[in-house]
């Protein structure tokens, strides 16, 4: 770069990407090329990186502004409103953010001093068992349920429901889709081989129609679900190594 800020032919910069953000297809630089950029580099949210934290009633995050990606190891602090506590009979207690999950959040209940306490009991005070579209109960003990999502989803809201002595259970978590479909007859430039189901942040291979009497090797798409989207990449040769070993 001049003192005017222009860029010589052939010149390599480098992106970087904001705390919480990973570069799409690990793509992180351009090139002046013919007095234009290359493709620009893009920024999209990490997949160990979590959301918004879960909102938490008669609680306020504290030491904390507006975000709305937060790095992996991210940690968030709650403040329950006067007259309320957690389960530990602390005023505050924190998450984390663990592999694209917020770890359990606190529940604030009124203090000793309030007159609508709900007192935790045994799961067998509140009767039939909550039901989680897909999910299911993983452990039972005396004092709690802890859910846990099928493949593809994720959980939203807490991992363990406690049962209160009036017969209600405690917050139900819920688990939304974590996956995209892709119908292979949809696209083209795919051979069709019906519809593929892949995680939210998972990268596959898809084999693609022969287009080019110079394709003397078989040519593949890389196809990502990034937050319920689907993104291809044009059909290309991936060259693979293979190691033999001599005995």
């Amino acid at each position: 770069e001049n003192s005017n800020g222009w860029y010589e032919e052939g010149h390599i910069i480098r992106i970087r990407c904001e705390q919480g953000y990973e570069h799409r297809h690990r793509i992180a630089t351009t090139r002046c090329i013919r007095g234009q950029w290359s493709s620009l580099p893009i920024c999209e949210k990490s997949i160990t990186a979590c959301g918004q934290p879960p909102k938490v009633s008669h609680a306020v995050i504290i030491h904390q502004g507006y975000q709305e990606v937060f790095p992996a190891d991210s940690e968030v602090q709650y403040k329950c409103e006067d007259g309320y506590a957690t389960e530990e009979a602390s005023s505050s207690e924190s998450i984390f953010c663990i592999a694209g999950n917020w770890t359990e959040a606190p529940m604030c209940r009124l203090g000793s001093n309030g007159s609508e306490i709900q007192t935790q009991t045994t799961i067998n005070n509140c009767g039939r068992y909550p039901t989680v579209e897909n999910g299911d109960v993983v452990e039972t003990a005396d004092m709690f349920l802890r859910f846990r999502c099928n493949s593809f989803y994720r959980r939203v809201g807490p991992e363990k429901v406690m049962c209160f002595t009036d017969g209600t259970w405690s917050e139900i978590p819920m688990c939304e889709a974590a996956f995209c479909s892709l119908d292979t007859t949809e696209y083209p430039d795919l051979i069709p081989d019906g519809i593929k189901f892949i995680k939210d942040g998972d990268r596959v291979e898809l084999k693609c129609v022969k287009k080019h009497w110079r394709w003397v090797s078989d040519h593949y798409s890389l196809v990502q679900c990034v937050n319920g989207t689907v993104e291809l990449t044009r059909c290309k040769y991936h060259f693979k190594l293979i190691t033999l070993l001599c005995f």
